[in-house]
């Protein structure tokens, strides 16, 4: 990373997910910065100044309860004793399976969750409901397709033979006229 640039990663994490973040600069990096924004822009977190230090820098913090979505993390360096690309190490642990187990659920929020679960059984209801129709209409459109397509074909085919069949009594009936009346 050259100096004066900024690094930014994005992560999806869910809300209340504590996330520690390892940041060790270069030895050449004087001060580098690293900011944290929720998915609303909101900063989580603004460190400045972070200098180098054998065992890095640390920071943790956890997404804002209510708040999942798409966080932005900016490393940026500042100022740096030499030019050129920097290296830096950056480490990102996220316990996703982090529970507050000491937080009883309320039975008003066990009430809204069932009420949503209702609501949702009935919807799936009701488009599997619309799913059958549609599959049954569906079934009767292509068997009446079927069904003209089989009646078009035989009464296009009676109508061939009935044309041949006239031709053939016209073309007999015209040659025994001729002969009646001595023309061939």
């Amino acid at each position: 990373m050259n100096s004066g640039k900024s690094l930014c990663f994005t992560e999806d994490l869910n809300p209340n997910t504590p996330v520690l973040i390892t940041y060790t600069p270069a030895q050449q990096v004087t001060k580098s910065s690293l900011v944290v924004k929720d998915p609303f822009g909101v900063t989580v977190v603004d460190e400045k100044n972070i200098q180098y230090s054998p065992n890095g820098f640390r920071s943790h913090f956890n997404t804002n309860l209510g708040v999942a979505g798409i966080y932005e993390i900016c490393i940026s360096i500042i100022s740096a004793n030499s030019y050129g690309p920097h290296l830096n190490k950056f480490e990102l642990e996220i316990d996703r399976d982090h529970h507050e187990n000491n937080l009883p659920e309320s039975k008003e929020r066990v009430d809204q969750l069932n009420n949503l679960l209702s609501r949702v059984n009935t919807a799936l209801d009701s488009i599997r409901g619309e799913q059958y129709y549609l599959k049954d209409r569906e079934e009767r459109f292509r068997q009446t397709t079927d069904s003209t397509y089989d009646r078009c074909f035989y009464l296009g085919l009676f109508k061939l033979l009935f044309l041949i069949g006239i031709s053939i009594w016209q073309l007999t009936n015209l040659r025994s006229f001729f002969k009646k009346k001595k023309l061939i």
